[in-house]
């Protein structure tokens, strides 16, 4: 009896040690809980605060940098404008002052640079009379010159141009060569009873080895045929004295 009564204390006390340790355990189980709980809770208000803080950081920076970004490029559009304006309202005084210069040069007697047209080298006009060939001859050797040719021969042929407007006429002295003369509508004419062979006067300027554009046609005079020889050989003089030249 003694026995089984101290067995039964025995575990009456293990029974009662037992029930109160466990909830001991399991308030500090559920304690543990909650603060791991409470634990993971605050880490993840602390990260999407962080997240939230970094990307409200990261707008707010490309914010900045995007107005910073666009004040750079508009004041350097506005510089360029500046520098661009500069140069225009330089440019115009100095065609200003261009323009006061050139008609200063031309009014003031005493420039040496303001000269008349045939006063410098290679400006001389020449006005020549003579044959046809002596024409063509004269404008191989005067070709850097300015010359005007005054041409007295006789009409072989009379031709339709390469233009509407355009005619050409042949002339030629006997078995010599042939110059081509081209005249238009708006050319001046005084040429009375017209054919071939009729003896004509024509002043213009050579385009080509042997082409004359005509500013002038008319009837060649008695006088001017008969002194025709004498008149090609004072320019034929006057040509030899400018190469000697």
């Amino acid at each position: 009896m003694f026995n089984k009564s101290k067995i039964n204390v025995i575990q009456h006390m293990v029974l009662n040690k037992e029930t109160r340790r466990t909830p001991t355990e399991y308030s500090t189980a559920q304690t543990g809980a909650r603060g791991s709980n409470n634990f993971h809770e605050k880490r993840n208000h602390t990260e999407f605060s962080t997240a939230q803080n970094g990307a409200s950081g990261s707008n707010n920076f490309r914010e900045k940098r995007n107005h910073t970004e666009f004040s750079t490029a508009q004041n350097g559009a506005s510089g360029s404008q500046s520098i661009e304006s500069k140069p225009n309202g330089n440019q115009t005084s100095r065609n200003i002052q261009n323009v006061a210069k050139v008609s200063t040069s031309k009014t003031d007697p005493n420039n040496r640079d303001f000269k008349p047209f045939g006063s410098r080298p290679g400006e001389k006009l020449f006005i020549l009379t003579g044959t046809v060939e002596r024409v063509i001859h004269w404008n191989k050797l005067l070709s850097n010159q300015f010359c005007y040719f005054e041409v007295i021969a006789a009409v072989v042929s009379l031709q339709e141009g390469s233009v509407r407007t355009q005619k050409i006429m042949l002339l030629r002295d006997r078995t010599g060569p042939i110059l081509q003369v081209i005249y238009y509508m708006l050319t001046h004419l005084a040429i009375e009873d017209f054919h071939l062979g009729k003896m004509i006067r024509c002043v213009g300027k050579m385009i080509g080895p042997n082409i004359l554009n005509a500013i002038s046609i008319r009837d060649a005079s008695k006088d001017e045929v008969e002194s025709l020889q004498r008149l090609t050989l004072v320019s034929e003089q006057a040509v030899n004295t400018h190469l000697k030249n």
